[in-house]
């Protein structure tokens, strides 16, 4: 929540209970009670009503928008014109003609840019918002062809056979019957439909009546040492699949649909407000029903909460209003268990159940920190009590039910703290740009996954996370014996951060102090990959423990001093590296200079394998790549593939994304060279996809995005060869 409107308010508020909360009254009690605090709020409340009337609809700014699509169509500029076209469906209002007409254009710039499919779905759109009989004729064809290029002969001939039947048709006779033709010969060649659904994995062993999403040959479970925690039953293998799990509730960021985390090139809005947009008709429907019709026109309110937007987001999924959450709440009384040591089962047939008795670690917070969350469930309870219809049906006693719904949206928010997890999934940078993009992958949104939410904390996981969506799936990253327990990294990787600040963060989130292996052994994992080098033997000169000056050689044991020669050259490889960074977008050539001097320091300096070291060669790569020197490029890209495989290991999906670069950037050197040569690059390319292609598929399993990029450039590579 920090930087946001609803800090302003947050600060002077806790201050004022903190000096006025006296006696034995709760904080809850008291935060509702007090009619000043709730004035407060509400006046927050309405300034963000007032301000969302902005985000409304207006055919006008609609027909401006499509007006310049139509332009930039003339000048074909598609990228563009597609903007301008999908701004003009935002602004439009779902009755009279601005609607259709902007699906309807949207769909024909699609299939000039061949996303065919979201193409056939504007003109389904088009047809089903009521497009001008007038102009349907053109529409009609363009689902047709679609349809064909998709493999649908059969819808296709279907929408051509019932247009021919209509009085409007006669103009459009020989085009029909042209792409009837069309069809016939394609059923002779037996096109196959184009599918691009994706088949989630299974869990290893199918799935565990015990233990909700999780393989077979895992079992919860709970001592009073490590809690609940996760054990497998038998051996696991590097690959096996261990969770397969939807999240109980999520919130997802602008870039993708709210409901699935999906990205889309054609978006489908909201038909009341500006700020949510979907990728498909069913997503829109299904998403208005359980929690956009709560949510709508509020969208920078609950930006400004952070997280605890989520813990509301676990009510509307729970129940659609108070009566449904207060029968929820007396099953999970009824069936309160008491844990005792050894196996439990984690499978309740009312998931909320799961998700309510996650942690809280209430009792381990600074009362200011107590204080500014409850008032945030405050914040939540109020706007949903005075603009939702949540509360129409509800039992007597207001003010005693709504100071439940306020305790339970804040239990929620403290257990996100500790048990929300991030989405990451790849983005297309620019997706709209004749698909020249380039692919991040980037955090999307939160999550509660209450299942994967079992497995306790090391510094170096057994797992790796990946997502189809917003379904997670587990697999496991090393061989894990019967007996052992199963690990998740709560975010403080002992190979991307040192060991004395992942225990700050672990202690100040997540309250216990690490004592993973990782942790516990007497050399930090990550000092090997942070050291000088040892001017004897070349191996790793690392830290005496708490020695701040002192280093001793991890290879041949020789000591010595950090000198201030040292130390001001360490700086000075930091410092060309910042340069470097901001000159990259304006002057590669200038900014390659930095690196290379950054590099070549620290190849006096560094241990071979030292992080930056590696990064240094990164950016000097990203650098010519820009000057499209990609010999140099790929020699660069090759220094750093042997260190990240080197501290990632060579089965891992940091090794895996070199090997992809350097496939890459072996290609692109293959068209700057002779024949003869570049058939031998090529071969060689082909073996970096080949070698993280391996990866990929035994860590993500076979249906990965990630995998089918591989696929995709490898089958490019291969046609050259042929």
């Amino acid at each position: 929540m920090a930087g946001s409107s609803w800090d302003v308010v947050l600060g002077p508020t806790t201050e004022y209970i903190k000096s006025c909360l006296k006696g034995d009254k709760s904080l809850i009690d008291f935060c509702v009670d007090d009619e000043k605090i709730r004035k407060v709020i509400e006046n927050y409340l309405e300034n963000h009503k007032i301000k969302s009337k902005i985000h409304w609809k207006q055919n006008e700014i609609s027909n401006q928008k499509r007006i310049e699509g139509n332009q930039k169509y003339k000048e074909k500029n598609y990228a563009e014109c597609l903007n301008l076209y999908t701004e003009s469906i935002f602004y439009a209002e779902s009755d009279g003609e601005c609607l259709p007409l902007a699906y309807a254009n949207r769909s024909l710039v699609l299939q000039h840019m061949g996303y065919t499919s979201e193409s056939l779905s504007d003109v389904n759109l088009a047809l089903s918002t009521g497009y001008p009989q007038k102009k349907l004729g053109p529409l009609i064809l363009r689902k047709a062809k679609c349809l064909l290029q998709l493999g649908l002969l059969e819808d296709a001939k279907q929408v051509l056979n019932d247009f021919s039947q209509e009085s409007y048709a006669k103009d459009f006779m020989p085009l029909i019957k042209k792409e009837l033709v069309v069809i016939e010969k394609m059923e002779t060649d037996k096109v196959k439909p184009d599918i691009k659904d994706i088949n989630l994995p299974e869990p290893l062993g199918g799935s565990n009546i015990n233990f909700k999403s999780a393989s077979k040959y895992l079992n919860v479970m709970y001592t009073k040492e490590k809690g609940r925690h996760v054990l497998a039953t038998e051996l696991i293998n590097v690959g096996d699949v261990l969770f397969v799990e939807k999240p109980f509730g999520c919130v997802f960021f602008e870039e993708v649909c709210p409901a699935c985390g999906k990205q889309s090139v054609a978006p489908i809005p909201c038909d009341k407000c500006l700020e949510v947009f979907y990728c498909s008709l069913n997503c829109k429907n299904n998403f208005w029903k359980t929690v956009h019709q709560f949510e709508c026109g509020f969208h920078d309110l609950f930006k400004s909460v952070g997280i605890a937007h989520l813990g509301m987001r676990i009510l509307f999924v729970t129940s659609s209003t108070y009566r449904d959450l207060r029968k929820q709440l007396e099953n999970i009384s009824r069936t309160k268990q008491h844990y005792t040591d050894g196996v439990i089962s984690y499978n309740s047939s009312n998931t909320y159940d799961l998700v309510y008795n996650l942690v809280t670690n209430i009792e381990k917070y600074e009362e200011s920190d107590l204080i500014q969350y409850i008032l945030t469930a405050l914040l939540l309870a109020l706007y949903i009590r005075n603009h939702t219809s949540y509360f129409d049906v509800c039992p007597d006693d207001n003010n005693a039910n709504f100071k439940i719904l306020v305790s339970i949206l804040w239990r929620h928010i403290m257990q996100l703290i500790c048990n929300g997890h991030a989405i990451s999934n790849v983005l297309l940078k620019n997706p709209v740009k004749f698909k020249v993009y380039e692919e991040v992958d980037t955090r999307v949104g939160t999550a509660i996954y209450p299942s994967a939410s079992m497995m306790n904390h090391s510094c170096e996981p057994s797992i790796i996370n990946s997502f189809y969506g917003n379904v997670l799936v587990v697999t496991a990253a090393k061989q894990i014996k019967k007996g052992e327990e199963v690990f998740n990294c709560y975010g403080t990787h002992a190979r991307r951060m040192k060991r004395s600040k992942r225990q700050e963060i672990l202690s100040s989130q997540y309250f216990f102090q690490c004592k993973c292996d990782a942790c516990t052994q007497d050399i930090d994992v990550l000092e090997k990959y942070t050291a000088f080098k040892c001017l004897t033997c070349k191996g790793p000169k690392v830290h005496l423990k708490d020695k701040l000056k002192d280093l001793v050689c991890m290879d041949c044991g020789e000591n010595s001093k950090v000198s201030d020669v040292l130390s001001n050259e360490e700086n000075l490889i930091y410092s060309l590296l910042e340069e470097g960074d901001k000159l990259i977008q304006q002057d590669a050539n200038l900014a390659l200079k930095k690196f290379l001097q950054s590099w070549f320091l620290g190849r006096k300096i560094f241990y071979k394998f030292h992080k930056d070291l590696s990064f240094a060669a990164d950016q000097v790569a990203k650098c010519f790549a820009i000057l499209e020197d990609y010999e140099r490029c790929t020699a660069f890209l090759k220094c750093c593939a042997l260190s990240v495989e080197e501290r990632f290991g060579s089965i891992s999906l940091e090794y895996a994304n070199d090997l992809i670069n350097l496939g890459d950037s072996t290609t692109m050197h293959c068209s700057t060279i002779k024949t003869n040569d570049a058939r031998m690059l090529r071969i060689k390319g082909l073996e970096y996809y080949k070698k993280a292609e391996k990866i990929v598929s035994l860590l993500l399993g076979s249906a990965n995005h990630k995998l089918k990029e591989i696929e995709q450039k490898k089958e490019i590579l291969q046609t050259l060869l042929a």
